[in-house]
């Protein structure tokens, strides 16, 4: 064990090229000279991802990663400004820290603003115009605040400005803090680097000002405790030798990977090093000295001392002095990457420069070397490597381009590679194809491990918009099937994780939420709610279910809808309307006062109704109050008693999640009392002072955690990893935008000092960092194409830099090569046809649900495909068909295929919660009521009951279905009562009509028919609706003389598709009449009864009749032998359809027979077919509203485009087979009847 003494004092920076030979380094130090077995190793890290990663290089070599205490650097120096001076006289927290800065500017800008505005001084502030440009601001931000709460404006806009103002004095207080200690002296002046201070300008004089009342709020212990005042004390007391310190420092302390640490810091170490061994471990991408080579180098001051430095420390490359070299003419001497990317770096490493003792440190540590860049051969003889360490190695060696070797790249070399998508979701599926393609064993390269998922980062500019589409795409596979990678996704924020927290921040603006029938539902499902109310998952579905049914579409109440603005449209379809129905059908099931119950409420399961009323209750409640302005103390007991009402924590999660709104709340409270601040607040402010802390990732998340690691790209995350993954690259995008603050005096020509922060900087800082860590590939990906129009978008600058170099510095058109552009959809047949851009560039997918049924087992790790169900048995008798399952088929044989002959269908989608109240009624719903209402007036037809009686009936169910909450709320639902009774008219007088005409009903009717080829099956069913003139009749085979039948059908919808005109008939709608149709061929078609002759058929002919809201179908007998022959051709497609799917799709047939010719149905000349054609391919693939594929998901997965259906050569048969039998029946036996007018022949199908 070593002795205290052999860790010597001093500040020694290593650099290196390689993260990893850095964390090495340490590790080997710190194994050569151990602390004392409870002393803590101190290491100062940007991210917790970086910590982790340095854990777990430590222990790989240290055998154990242990008493190693890990801090942010602003977090250290304050633990040690208390360590250095006396936690007596240093806070916990600096008492202008931002938190409290911003409550102590909400408690005197008032004063200052009325002083500006010449309404009257505050203590301490005197009428000037000074404030005047605060005034301005504030003004500014109330224009943008809402205008729906005027009331509240002016304290939101007040708020917006102490924020700004706070983070602005806050970055001085990091970035020039001599600026501050010079405005507490009152000169009101900006120091700036190398030239003398300057005056600040009369519209920022304020700034100063204002810092001074801020100093005036704090007594003078506290204004000594100010971050810049402490800096100052803390580092004179390191560097007075006679005065002893409070307690000892850390022996060692090192800082690992950071390319950017505030002057204030660095100083700090810097005098710590007389005390401490401190060792920063810097990244460093050169190992000569290139900081000369990009622009602002004159911000430098080059002592002797520092040149000495510099010659001693990197040397020069080619002993050129790269300072004395023109920025223009600078591309010949350093590497183009450098000086476009790396500003930031530059900047840290000369810093660091004036406080780096390498030399005497070296000797007095006993390191045996400082600098620690890789010994690999230089990058411009070794030609060889791949693409990306070349690289590397030209930005390690200072390489320019002129001095490239300008070599091909091998074929195969896909180290770094581009990718272009039409949309982030199609970035996320072509990566995970992509790296299902880099984790096969056979991918393996030659001398390399095999590449794990752990191996691989993902970085993204946003990572919250990213991550839904990052789990809906790889989180799909089951942990057993070989497309499954595991993957985490860091730096959310906590909201993204907790369905608490989301449930929390929709309750807190709940006065302003719409409170749609989708949130609510939402709201029941979060587990801490659900846990609070004592609902399980069935108790929530039958609760959704309910609430869906009763009407519930949004707003609390009529007062919550008042208080949105739109108290015209009442109480309907909101929540208390909802729930009312619900309570009514559980007490009495009869309407009340107005109110239609709901009758799908009882049983057991109607317990649960008193949950929900509970919940609404509540939330009325909270909606009510949380609109009111209150105290800061007020809010924080409202905030308290609202996680009371609704949470329960379920699990673990939620408990960390409700501890977490609790600290937040504690550390809002505890920096208002520290202000004194009292003013009452609105909701607005109150809400974001709560959860504004809330909304940043949380430190603890975990990094690196085993599988592949999606992240957001930050500053100082230079952790190597096999793979790197940029997504997200798009121009506009990446470099992120940030908008500088008008107030920001740092921004001011002339101001900039080395280390200052800028967002542009950081981001091409990081695309060097991404590029220099990636060890065996570096893919790239952005929208590059347009989703609507597939225009080209061109990548971020920075990509369009790197790819601009690829070209200039190596032999042909390396970026070509290893660009693959990816279809729009992921089903693209371009994925399945072996694409390949012949300098292997290829598309692949592992998606194999979207091969085409035939070539399944193509599909890349897919071995075995499930095989068809086998047919029936030879000699085994068919089941056979009833008329619906014929009129099923006939409407959508594909759809028949995949039920019958696979035994399976595509799942019905859910029931999705609807969130509109009823204005527009779609077909189906206006069906759903328009039936409803048919069966309540059967009855009193049935009775014969008078007109006055039915329509009488039928206006009160529709006022019924209004009271219910179906249709819309006020003058429009009146009228669209009054226009749907209307329309029932017709049908009803018809009905009544020919109940009357043929008064006795006929038993349903036993049909049993055979086809002449036994393999192939007949029909067996009942047909109802039979009706007869004869008296007591009772049945069709004792037919009486004189007596006559009809097949009555009553149907809530309209028949006719185009109305007609005086050339051309109206045309009916075809799916109307498919069960009409079979049913008159079926009755036609009747099997004699076994005592009868074969080949004879017994009974009347039978007639039909259908009913429809906007005509008459009067349907005359087909003729016996007719009707058989077309059935049997119905049933001998139907048996062939059984065995392999037909190429018929209802809609694109018609197109194709209509357009081949509407009189003859037959082509008369070839343009006729070409037109039909492409009418039929317009029908199937659609324009931009879709065509029959999109409507139909079975059709899609049988054949993807029109081309594939019409490849058989079938299409043109199977549409002749199924559509010319019916045309000619409507032609021969269907007479068209509107209101008031006269029979007429319908149009042939359409």
């Amino acid at each position: 064990m070593t002795t205290p003494a052999s860790i010597a004092p001093g500040i020694l920076a290593l650099h290196g090229n390689r993260t990893e030979m850095l964390a090495d380094t340490l590790a080997e130090w710190m194994a050569a000279r151990p602390l004392e077995p409870l002393e803590q190793e101190v290491v100062l890290v940007q991210s917790n991802g970086m910590a982790e990663w340095l854990k777990m290089r430590l222990a790989r070599h240290l055998g154990v990663s242990a008493a190693i205490e890990v801090d942010l650097p602003s977090r250290f120096a304050w633990r040690m400004y208390r360590h250095i001076l006396g936690n007596q006289q240093v806070p916990y927290q600096t008492p202008l820290d931002k938190p409290a800065m911003l409550w102590h500017l909400m408690k005197i800008l008032p004063a200052l603003l009325a002083a500006g505005a010449g309404k009257g001084c505050g203590e301490g502030a005197s009428a000037s115009p000074i404030w005047q440009p605060l005034q301005r601001m504030l003004e500014m931000a109330r224009r943008e605040g809402s205008a729906a709460r005027p009331a509240s404006n002016d304290t939101s806009a007040l708020y917006h400005l102490a924020q700004r103002i706070a983070d602005l004095f806050d970055q001085y207080q990091v970035y020039r803090p001599d600026w501050l200690q010079d405005w507490k002296q009152e000169r009101d002046q900006l120091a700036a680097v190398n030239t003398p201070p300057t005056p600040i300008d009369d519209d920022a004089a304020w700034q100063p000002a204002l810092w001074r009342q801020l100093l005036q709020t704090q007594d003078a212990a506290l204004a000594q405790a100010i971050r810049p005042r402490l800096h100052q004390r803390a580092v004179r007391a390191l560097r007075d030798a006679s005065r002893p310190l409070p307690a000892p420092l850390p022996r060692r302390v090192m800082l690992f990977g950071m390319t950017h640490v505030p002057l204030p810091v660095i100083e700090l170490l810097s005098a710590m090093g007389a005390h401490s061994q401190v060792l920063l471990a810097i990244p460093n991408p050169c190992r000569f000295y290139w900081s000369d080579a990009l622009s602002e180098r004159e911000l430098f001051q080059h002592s002797q001392r520092q040149l000495d430095l510099q010659a001693r420390r990197h040397p020069l490359r080619g002993a050129i002095d790269l300072s004395a070299i023109a920025l223009d003419a600078m591309h010949a001497h350093a590497h183009p990457l450098l000086m476009m990317w790396g500003r930031q770096v530059r900047d840290f490493i000369r810093q660091l420069e004036a406080y780096d003792e390498a030399q005497t440190a070296q000797a007095r540590m006993g390191l045996p070397r400082i600098d620690v860049f890789d010994d690999e051969p230089d990058a411009a003889a070794n030609g060889a490597a791949p693409l990306l360490q070349q690289v590397q190695h030209h930005v390690r060696d200072l390489l320019p381009l002129a001095e490239h070797p300008h070599e091909a790249i091998a074929v195969d070399d896909r180290s770094i590679c581009f990718q272009v998508a039409h949309s982030p979701v199609r970035e996320v599926e072509a990566l995970h194809d992509h790296l299902l393609d880099l984790l096969r064993p056979e991918a393996r390269q030659t001398g390399l491990a095999r590449l794990q998922p752990r191996d691989i980062i993902v970085m993204v500019p946003d990572i919250a918009q990213y991550a839904p589409l990052i789990r809906a795409v790889f989180g799909q596979y089951a942990s057993e099937d070989p497309r499954h990678l595991p993957f985490d996704i860091a730096d959310l924020a906590p909201q993204t994780l907790s369905p608490l927290l989301q449930a929390l921040e929709w309750l807190v603006r709940l006065p302003e939420q719409r409170a749609g029938l989708s949130e609510l539902s939402d709201l029941l499902a979060v587990p801490a709610i659900a846990q609070r109310f004592g609902l399980d998952a069935d108790a929530i579905a039958q609760l959704q279910h309910w609430m869906q049914g009763s009407g519930i579409r949004w707003g609390l109440d009529a007062s919550h809808r008042q208080q949105l603005g739109v108290a015209g449209t009442g109480a309907q379809n909101t929540a208390w309307f909802g729930l009312q129905r619900m309570l009514l059908a559980y007490a009495s099931g009869q309407g009340f006062a107005g109110t239609e119950p709901y009758t799908e409420v009882g049983g057991l399961a109607a317990a649960h109704v008193g949950a929900l009323a509970q919940l609404l209750g509540l939330l009325q409640h909270w909606e009510r109050l949380l609109a009111s302005a209150a105290t800061p103390a007020q809010w924080g007991a409202r905030w308290r008693a609202l996680l009371a009402d609704f949470f329960l924590p379920a699990d673990e999660t939620d408990r960390s999640a409700l501890a977490l709104a609790d600290q937040a709340l504690q550390d809002w409270l505890s920096a208002v009392d520290a202000t004194g601040f009292a003013d009452p607040l609105p909701l607005t402010v109150a809400r974001h002072a709560w959860l504004g802390a809330m909304r940043q990732p949380d430190d603890r998340q975990r990094f690196h955690a085993g599988g592949i690691t999606f992240c957001t790209l930050l500053p100082m995350r230079a952790i190597p990893f096999e793979v790197v993954c940029l997504l997200g690259m798009n121009d506009g995008a990446y470099p992120r935008r940030s908008t500088p603050s008008e107030m920001d005096l740092m921004r001011q020509p002339g101001q900039r000092r080395p280390g200052d922060r800028s967002r542009a900087q950081d981001d091409r800082q990081l695309m060097l960092e991404a590029l220099l860590s990636a060890r065996r590939q570096l893919l790239i990906s952005w929208v590059g194409r347009s989703v609507r129009d597939n225009t080209v978008r061109p990548p971020s600058v920075l990509v369009a830099q790197l790819q601009d170099y690829l070209r200039a510095g190596w032999a042909g058109d390396v970026v070509s090569a290893r660009t693959t552009e990816h279809p729009l959809q992921p089903f693209s047949p371009r994925y399945f046809e072996s694409v390949d851009g012949g300098q292997g560039q290829s598309l692949a997918t592992w998606a194999h649900e979207w091969l085409p049924v035939p070539i399944t087992a193509a599909a890349p790790g897919l071995t075995d495909t499930m095989p068809l169900p086998a047919p029936a048995a030879s000699g085994e008798a068919p089941p056979a068909w009833t008329l619906a399952e014929l009129a099923r088929f006939w409407r959508n044989p594909a759809q028949a295929w995949f039920e019958t002959r696979l035994q399976t269908r595509y799942p019905e989608l859910p029931e999705v919660a609807n969130d509109c109240e009823p204005i527009g009624i779609d077909g189906l719903a206006r069906w759903q009521i328009f039936q409803q209402v048919l069966q309540t007036v059967q009855p009193l037809i049935a009775q014969h009951q008078s007109w006055e009686s039915v329509s009488a009936e039928a206006r009160q169910q529709l006022q019924r279905h209004a009271m219910a909450g179906q249709l819309p709320i006020g003058t429009l639902g009146e009228r669209l009562q009054q226009q749907w009774l209307e329309q029932l008219q017709f049908l009803l007088r018809e009905w009544l009509h020919s109940e009357a005409q043929w008064p006795h009903v006929q038993q349903r009717l036993h049909l049993q028919l055979q086809h002449p080829r036994e393999d192939i099956p007949g029909i067996d069913d009942w047909i109802g609706g039979l009706r007869g003139t004869g008296a007591n009749v009772d049945h069709m085979a004792t037919d009486p003389a004189g007596a006559s039948w009809l097949h009555l059908s009553v149907k809530p919808t309209r028949l006719i598709r185009t109305p007609g005109n005086s050339r051309r008939p109206p045309v009916l709608r075809l799916d109307k009449l498919i069960d009409a149709w079979l049913c008159a061929l079926a009755l036609a078609s009747r099997q004699p009864a076994p005592s009868t002759t074969a080949g004879t058929f017994i009974g009347p002919a039978v007639s039909s009749r259908i009913i429809g809201l906007d005509a008459v179908l009067d349907i005359t007998p087909v003729p016996a032998t007719q009707a058989r022959q077309w059935l049997e051709q119905v049933l001998e497609t139907a048996h062939l359809h059984r065995q392999q799917p037909l190429p018929f799709g209802i809609d694109t047939a018609l197109a194709w027979y209509q357009a081949l010719t509407p009189s003859t149905g037959a082509p008369t000349a070839p343009a006729d077919a070409a037109k039909a054609l492409q009418a039929a391919n317009t029908a199937y693939q659609g324009g931009r509203l879709g065509g029959e594929r999109d409507r139909n998901p079975y059709l899609a997965r049988l054949w993807s485009d029109f081309a594939s259906l019409h490849a058989s050569g079938a299409f043109e048969a199977t549409a002749r087979m199924m559509l010319e039998p019916l045309g000619a029946w409507l032609q021969a036996h269907v007479r068209l009847r509107l209101p008031d007018g006269e029979p007429q022949t319908a149009e042939p199908p359409g």
